[in-house]
């Protein structure tokens, strides 16, 4: 292609030309092809389509940004292209709540719309009174060839050739619908699962976070909207149903749930189940599914070589003895998960990653010291009030979350975990946190114990957590009593003593002054989350150069605030709560420039705020939360933000009518009518696109890299 690219030029003695490059998917490919083209003055357009987005950025960098991505189909324009593919025509009769849910599957995607019309065209779907169950439905359709085509080429885009994405994008298969996936949590388990391997330049971690960023760059999964600071992402409907059709037919993993019920092939590698309705029954190292009467249709199907289980729901009675080879167990919301459970768990050795959240537990017992294996320990939300002292005895435990439990005092054995990376503990400034002993003598721990109230913690054992040289996640409890601040000020000097800390959360409804930490050498923070109230923006912050992202509440803001921010020089994402109602319009101007800002977050009662030229000039994502507040003082200035891309706004229902929220709406509206780049404005999840207006901006040939969300050609 690129030879008669290059003749067509040559010998056509042709100075401006219009190419356009359909699919593409290697980086290597764009460069070979771009350093080919005369580069001249005159006009010329290059026009890029691809599904992946580092490509879409490489193509148009130093081009202004002239990417457009393609956006799903909105409801109206789905519904429409899937009732004419059907009927022929725009026809109305076709209301059945069936179509709903198919619309809600499939819904976006031109080229899925067009497949299951024309599917059901062939079925002779006419009227309403037609009944069409959807298991039955899915089960029909992957024997349609241009659904076979469609799924094969979807899963092409999830993963390529890659053997290790592939196994990657086809564990996505085990969650639940419209799951939360967080990133630590997930790539725990792919290296648990043995799915992540170690090569010669990154760590198995690295490996993991690259493999999560490659589908994240493939559009296989996308950042949650309303995430407020916190990294959750979600998986599209109609890809999520395509993977576990895949999985199942590899055998790579079974999902059942209430909807999704179909015979298990044998042996099971990995069993993930979600279901309220119907129970689950695990004995032996047998499976077998129970109606609510207690009935089974099926039989008993061998589980003793699964390698993953993940149950929520009921899942009674459940013995967990043969399951030796399990290297993941999540029992999150497993309702009828005891004490009992754990005599077979603490038999499993090969283990790695073990979550008991939100299950009945109330004793870990001793016998946790033989899971030696284990990697990772979550007892969030359960009646666990005391971290026996075997914990310590557990030389491969990166990762230990006792958040939201009864337990007031972690074990000085801890420090003896080796491995560990991750420390979650505590609860909120409201119900109190966790406390430790004053160090290895026990004398002066049980004094320490005594002297201490049941709402501190001792500084002098987070000293002594700072040998953990492996630490690098943290979260801890501060406190807002009178005797507290100096605590707290001691308590944050020994946090920052954690030489590779990576991040860092301090919870608690306590005041922040400015009290300088010390800070002679402070950790290398890439996250840093600051929830309880600081009077204003702490001097002392920028020290964190390093930091990335920032999530920090702070009681007024002023101009001088923002300066202070803007000299975080790799600051890429801020999440800013301001919580007084504010006298006076916060201006962001070019004295706070912020040069490497993509992605703002203000909450405030009053989103009161003004960008003014070059403020922000790499910002592409703004995030407003809005509340009930007076008319007038609205969010104004975004079309001084050359690179903004996405404004998303947030609100409960019940603001909806607030004239402060409507006035912010039609504001938000106009500006991005008038921005030059293309707009996509969100309230509470709705999308609403603004045209591009762009115009080339340069002399030279101009690239439009289209970045598809579809990317399916229909035959």
């Amino acid at each position: 292609m690129l030879s008669l690219i290059q003749l067509f030029l040559f010998w056509g003695g042709i100075d401006s030309y219009l190419i356009v490059i359909d699919d593409l998917w290697d980086m290597q490919h764009w460069k070979t092809i771009k350093d080919a083209l005369p580069d001249v003055n005159c006009g010329s357009r290059l026009i890029v389509t691809t599904r992946l987005n580092n490509i879409a950025k490489t193509c148009s960098s130093g081009q202004n940004n002239l990417t457009y991505k393609v956006m799903p189909l909105a409801h109206h324009d789905s519904r429409t292209l899937f009732l004419k593919e059907i009927l022929g025509h725009e026809g109305s009769c076709l209301d059945a709540p069936v179509f709903d849910e198919i619309l809600k599957m499939f819904g976006g995607m031109p080229s899925a719309l067009k497949c299951i019309g024309s599917f059901l065209r062939n079925k002779s779907v006419t009227t309403e009174s037609q009944k069409i169950n959807m298991s039955s439905l899915y089960s029909e359709l992957e024997n349609f060839p241009s659904w076979k085509k469609l799924k094969n080429a979807l899963f092409l885009s999830c993963c390529g050739p890659s053997q290790t994405l592939e196994a990657c994008s086809l564990y996505l298969s085990t969650l639940p619908d419209n799951h939360k996936i967080e990133r630590d949590i997930l790539t725990r388990k792919w290296i648990s699962e043995g799915i992540i391997l170690k090569d010669d330049e990154l760590s198995i971690n690295g490996v993991a976070n690259n493999c999560f960023e490659e589908l994240i760059n493939r559009n296989v999964i996308q950042q949650v909207d309303n995430s407020f600071g916190e990294e959750t992402y979600e998986i599209q409907f109609l890809m999520h149903h395509i993977l576990r059709q895949i999985a199942r037919e590899r055998n790579f993993a079974t999902f059942l749930s209430e909807n999704i019920l179909i015979s298990c092939k044998e042996p099971i590698h990995r069993l993930s189940f979600h279901c309220s309705k119907l129970r689950i029954s695990i004995d032996k190292g047998d499976i077998q599914i129970i109606s609510d009467s207690g009935d089974s249709n099926q039989k008993p199907k061998r589980l003793s070589l699964a390698s993953s289980i993940t149950l929520c729901g009921y899942a009674k009675p459940v013995s967990f003895k043969l399951l030796e080879h399990l290297h993941v167990l999540d029992l999150e919301g497993c309702w009828n998960v005891d004490n009992s459970t754990l005599d077979d768990i603490c038999r499993m050795i090969l283990l790695q990653y073990l979550s008991l959240k939100k299950t009945r537990i109330t004793v870990l017992p001793p016998q946790i010291e033989n899971l030696r294996c284990l990697k990772t320990l979550a007892v969030t939300q359960t009646g666990i009030a005391e971290l026996p002292l075997q914990i310590g005895k557990l030389p491969d435990l990166e990762t230990l979350d006792v958040r939201h439990t009864q337990v007031k005092e972690i074990p000085k054995e801890l420090v003896q975990l080796p491995k560990l990376v991750c420390l979650l503990f505590g609860q909120s400034g409201f119900h109190g946190g966790v406390k430790f002993p004053v160090g290895g003598n026990p004398s002066k721990a049980r004094k320490g114990r005594g002297a201490s109230g049941a709402t501190q913690c001792s500084a002098s054992f987070m000293g002594e957590l700072s040998s953990l040289t492996g630490l690098t996640k943290l979260s801890v409890v501060c406190y807002d009593g009178t005797k507290d601040m100096e605590w707290n000020l001691r308590m944050m000097n020994s946090m920052f003593k954690f030489s590779n800390l990576e991040s860092l959360t301090i919870y608690g409804d306590f005041i922040l002054g400015n009290e300088v930490p010390a800070l002679q050498n402070p950790p290398k923070l890439q996250k840093l989350k600051l929830a309880g109230r600081c009077l204003s923006v702490p001097g002392w912050i920028d020290k964190f150069s390093d930091v990335t992202l920032l999530d920090i509440r702070v009681c007024s803001l002023e101009e001088s605030d923002m300066k202070i921010l803007c000299k975080m020089s790799s600051l890429q994402r801020l999440v800013l709560t301001q919580v007084h109602m504010p006298i006076k319009q916060l201006e962001i101007t070019k004295e706070a420039s912020f040069s490497k800002l993509n992605g703002f977050t203000f909450d405030c009662r009053v989103p009161w705020v003004t960008f003014k030229e070059e403020a922000m000039p790499s910002l592409q994502y703004l995030e407003l939360k809005l509340y009930a507040g007076p008319a007038g003082k609205i969010p104004s200035g975004i079309t001084c933000l050359p690179c903004l891309t996405k404004v998303i706004l947030r609100y409960l229902v019940h603001y909806q009518s607030s004239a402060s929220v409507q006035d912010t709406i039609s504001k938000m509206r106009k500006e991005s009518s008038e921005h030059p780049n293309m707009i996509v404005l969100s309230q509470n999840g709705e999308h609403e696109i603004f045209p591009q207006n762009a115009v080339s901006r340069n002399g030279e040939h101009e690239i439009v890299p289209v970045n598809a969300v579809d990317g399916m050609h229909q035959d």
